[in-house]
């Protein structure tokens, strides 16, 4: 007899056999029930976290080479640009623009959900 794998990820939940319907709505109406959300706020919450840790992974990259640098990218970007540059140099200039372009994305993001509620 196969007794299905329940695991719960944030108020999500995973059955490794094909389960019984019932049983997985059952389940996820008590986890929204006991995290105080409908669907649809455990949803948005959800999304908001998510985002929020998408700019923070992509802040404390670009934070490493400015720090590393000692200064913000707009200033690296604009002396880079003008110089021959070493490998490493042209290697972290890349990494730093897309973390910094990634920031950017991600900080509007966060702000229009905050913006939306």
């Amino acid at each position: 007899r196969k007794i299905p794998f329940v695991r719960l990820i944030g108020a999500s939940i995973y059955f490794n056999t094909k389960g019984d319907k019932r049983m997985k709505t059952a389940i996820q109406e008590k986890a929204f029930a006991s995290l105080h959300l409908s669907k649809e706020e455990a949803l948005n919450e959800m999304v908001f976290l998510s985002s929020s840790q998408k700019l923070a992974e992509f802040t404390e990259e670009a934070s490493y080479f400015e720090k590393k640098y000692g200064l913000p990218y707009e200033n690296f970007n604009k002396t880079f640009t003008g110089k021959a540059a070493t490998y490493e140099e042209e290697n972290d200039w890349m990494s730093w623009k897309f973390a910094f372009e990634g920031a950017k994305y991600w900080k509007e993001i966060v702000q229009r959900l905050k913006d939306d509620n």
